[in-house]
């Protein structure tokens, strides 16, 4: 059997179709494996780069999994890095997180797993005094479990600025993030070749370049120079 346009197009729509009548269903769980499949198919095949009625689905999975806090007030300097994979040397982690160290804030990172391949990055972690680290427990795609954890997991630390690495197949991520406060501003740090993905709401961090920290003249003002010789500010 070849392996034809038209063969992966209607694998991509079944698989969008059993997405939503799970959900229709109640079954958000199920649904959500079906979201990161269907992610999976288009990261591999690339020919569409976002999808906007997935990314609806996952906004309405959101808010039957998740209660929101009426009230939230950041503390500045305050960080989280959202990590999918962890790898010593790879995806530039490490350049991001020695970045945010050297701003001097409190950094929450939240991993969805990491083993030994991860020791030098989790002890660059630990040797910082102000970073915590916290490991998703579980089933990363039980949302109607774990996304309320992950939620109110962020919203206690109350930062100011969330940096996510995604996947494609991070939608249990984005369920969460999709609920954050409006006064959390994201950035998506496009760590890979990952030609699909999710947009939550964000302020995009380009790919596959060394970062450093840069002071600027204004007070309380950070610059993150991009190898490129491009410039990306923000307001630390």
């Amino acid at each position: 059997m070849n392996l034809t346009k038209e063969y992966i197009l209607s694998c991509y729509d079944k698989t969008k179709r059993l997405a939503k009548k799970s959900f229709e269903k109640g079954r958000y769980n199920r649904s959500l494996k079906y979201i990161n499949i269907a992610a999976r198919i288009a990261y591999q095949f690339n020919w569409i780069y976002r999808d906007d009625d997935l990314e609806e689905l996952l906004a309405n999975i959101s808010k039957q999994t998740i209660s929101k806090r009426n009230h939230y007030t950041p503390i500045e300097n305050r960080y989280v890095l959202y990590v999918a994979s962890m790898i010593d040397n790879r995806g530039e982690i490490q350049q991001y997180l020695r970045a945010l160290i050297a701003c001097e804030g409190e950094l929450l990172v939240i991993v969805e797993k990491y083993g030994k391949e991860a020791a030098a990055t989790i002890a660059e972690i630990k040797a910082y005094p102000k970073a915590k680290i916290y490991a998703l427990q579980g089933d990363e795609t039980d949302v109607e479990s774990n996304a309320q954890k992950l939620y109110d997991k962020i919203v206690n630390f109350r930062p100011s600025k969330l940096f996510m690495h995604l996947r494609p197949e991070s939608g249990f991520a984005i369920t969460v993030f999709d609920a954050l406060p409006e006064e959390i501003i994201n950035y998506q740090i496009n760590l890979t070749d990952h030609a699909f993905g999710w947009d939550a709401n964000v302020w995009i961090i380009s790919s596959n370049f060394v970062l450093t920290v840069v002071p600027c003249r204004r007070k309380n003002e950070k610059s993150i120079k991009i190898k490129s010789y491009c410039f990306l500010t923000i307001l630390f």
